[in-house]
């Protein structure tokens, strides 16, 4: 049986478990209270990012561009700086691109096994994602 599926997920739940996420692993690079993730227009995520050796408060931030491919989350790199300078577009490709890869079939994978993501949107702070959810009854 198949069930319709709609999350709303605010950015302060993102922002959230970016920042616990960080204080879990006893982050030392990162000020995790200051950390921040923001749902922007297009179904796209801010993640700002402040390193605690900077002296004049730098901080990395990435714009990230979620969508649904093949029933699954798909994230790419839209825009990265450093403090206000923009990243080379071969070090997001080549450095940024692929961490964030890196992490996504365990999610799919633990995801696909019971839903698929058909459409993701964003609107007034919130990430909106749909698709269906599986359920067998034994």
């Amino acid at each position: 049986m198949q069930l319709n599926l709609a999350l709303n997920l605010p950015e302060e739940s993102f922002t959230a478990t970016l920042q616990q996420g960080l204080e879990d692993q006893a982050n030392t690079t990162l000020v995790a209270e200051r950390s921040q993730i923001a749902v922007i227009d297009d179904a796209q995520l801010e993640v700002f990012l402040p390193f605690t050796t900077s002296v004049q408060e730098t901080a990395l931030t990435l714009v990230l561009q979620l969508a649904a491919s093949d029933n699954a989350f798909d994230v790419t790199v839209a825009d990265s700086k450093l403090g206000s300078l923009k990243l080379p577009v071969w070090i997001e490709q080549l450095v940024l691109q692929p961490a964030i890869q890196k992490q996504l079939p365990q999610l799919n994978a633990s995801l696909g096994q019971h839903a698929a993501v058909e459409q993701i949107s964003s609107q007034n702070g919130v990430l909106k994602i749909n698709g269906t959810f599986d359920i067998s009854v034994n």
